[in-house]
C-alpha cells in the first residue's frame, strides 16, 4: 500500500497511473487543493479506492480500467499529448480531461469542488419550430430577463448559419472571444478565464459566430464539451439558441432543449 493512503481511502483524491513525472504534477494541484492523494499504479488497485474516493484521476499511461464505476473520473496527462488525450478519455469513460500544466488551475478548482459539490447551472437549449420563428429572440429576451433579476447567465450562438447573435445584440465591435477563438480549444477551459474572456451585452455574457458571410468551420466536439462544461461551471443559467445548423456543427451534450 502506497504511503500515506488510508485503508478505506474515503472522501480522497485516487490517482491511477505508474509515471513518476504525472505523478509529481498531481500532488502538487492536490496540494493547492487541500486535498489527500491516493496514488495507485493500475486499474486493478484502482478498483480497492475508486467508489470512495471524492474524484478520481486516471494517467494517460493507463490503458484499461474496470467496469461498474460510479465515481467521474477525469483523464490527466501532459502539454504535448494532443488529441490522443481525448480518444483516450472517451474510450476509457472519462468524463473530463486536463492538460498540465496549462490546466492546473482548474483542475485544482475541480478538485475543490469534488470534496464539496455544488449544483452546476441550469443549461436550456432554445429552438424554434422552423426557419424566422424567432427563437433568437425569445433567447434573448430570456437572457435580459434572467439577468434583470441577478442571475448569472451566459447566451451562447448555436447557429453559425444565423447571421451571428452578436448582429441581432448590435454588440459586433463589443471585445471578447467568438466561437472561432474556441473552435480547437483542447483540455478543459477554467470558467473563470472563460467567464472574463467573452463579451457583455444587456447584463449577460454571450458566446457567437461572427456575423459574416464566410463559410464557418465546425467546432471539434472535445472543444463544444469543455465550453459547456466551463459554462456549467461558470454561469448559473445557459442558454442555447440552437437554431437549424446544430445538429452540423455542435454536439452539446447534456442539454435540455425547448421550442
Amino acid at each position: 500500500m502506497p504511503a500515506g493512503i488510508r485503508p478505506d481511502g474515503a472522501g480522497e483524491v485516487l490517482l491511477v497511473t505508474s509515471s513518476g513525472v504525472l505523478r509529481a504534477e498531481v500532488e502538487r494541484i492536490v496540494a493547492a487543493a487541500g486535498a489527500h492523494l491516493h496514488v495507485v499504479p493500475d486499474a486493478v488497485e484502482a478498483g480497492r479506492y475508486w467508489e470512495a474516493a471524492a474524484a478520481v484521476l486516471v494517467g494517460s499511461d493507463v490503458r484499461e480500467l474496470q467496469p461498474r464505476r460510479s465515481t467521474p473520473a477525469v483523464m490527466v496527462g501532459l502539454d504535448g499529448e494532443g488529441d490522443s488525450l481525448w480518444h483516450l478519455a472517451a474510450a476509457l469513460g472519462a468524463e473530463r480531461v486536463a492538460v498540465l500544466p496549462d490546466a492546473a488551475a482548474w483542475l485544482a478548482d475541480h478538485l475543490s469542488r469534488s470534496r464539496s459539490p455544488g449544483p452546476g447551472g441550469v443549461v436550456l437549449g432554445i429552438t424554434g419550430g422552423c426557419g424566422g420563428a424567432g427563437a433568437t429572440t425569445a433567447a434573448i429576451w430570456i437572457a435580459q430577463a434572467a439577468a434583470g433579476l441577478g442571475v448569472r447567465v451566459l447566451l451562447v450562438d448555436g447557429d453559425p448559419w444565423g447571421g451571428g447573435l452578436e448582429l441581432a445584440l448590435a454588440a459586433e465591435e463589443t471585445p471578447g472571444l467568438r466561437w472561432p477563438d474556441l473552435a480547437e480549444a483542447r483540455g478543459s477551459i477554467d470558467p473563470l478565464q472563460l467567464s472574463d474572456s467573452l463579451p457583455v451585452a444587456g447584463g449577460f455574457s454571450f458566446l457567437s459566430w461572427p456575423a459574416t458571410r464566410e463559410q464557418p468551420l465546425p467546432v471539434a466536439a472535445a472543444a463544444a464539451a469543455g465550453v459547456l462544461d466551463a459554462a456549467r461551471r461558470g454561469y448559473e443559467l445557459v442558454l442555447l439558441d440552437v437554431g437549424r445548423g446544430q445538429s452540423r456543427s455542435i454536439r452539446w451534450p447534456g442539454t435540455a432543449t425547448g421550442s
